[in-house]
Parts: structure tokens; sequence; C-alpha cells
């Protein structure tokens, strides 16, 4: 785990830094029984993933899906037959 300076209040903010931190490498982040993207240039990744965009909530994440799908997503777009989105958080 690693620790983010304390003004970065919400999870927004939060994955914000982590992007900016690790800008060179990919960034999932877990977000209660969700993984989720917030920024429009993860657009590509989510793309490649098969996801789709989310609606609009609160947290403000444009993709993401619930936990208990990570073992359908581990196999890979090439093995999937489905896309999924619209999840709500």
């Amino acid at each position: 785990m690693f620790c983010f300076p304390a003004n970065l209040r919400t999870i927004r903010l939060q994955y914000g830094y982590y992007r900016w931190r690790f800008s060179g490498d990919g960034l999932l982040l877990q977000v209660g029984k969700f993984f989720e993207w917030y920024q429009a240039r993860d657009q590509e990744v989510a793309g490649l993933l098969g996801l789709k965009p989310l609606r609009r909530h609160r947290r403000g994440a444009r993709y993401g899906f619930p936990t208990h799908f990570r073992d359908w997503w581990a196999l890979g777009p090439v093995t999937r037959t489905e896309s999924f989105g619209d999840a709500d958080p």
C-alpha cells in the first residue's frame, strides 16, 4: 500500500496523484467492491478490456467493473466474448 498526501481527500484526487506518481505504469484501483478508472486518458485501456463507460455517479469513475468479475477480466480480451458496463458502483 502506498501513502498519499493528506490533502487528497477524495478518491478522484488520490487516483490522479497515483496516475501522476506512476505515470508510466498501468493503474488498477479497487474501491470497495469495484475496480475503477477515473480519467479520460483511461479510455484506451478500457477499450482494450472491453469496458463501456459508466453512468455518472458521485465518485466520478469513468470505467469500472465489480470485483466479482475479476476472474472474467483476468482471462484477457482475446478469450472473453462479452463486454460489460453501466454497472452502478
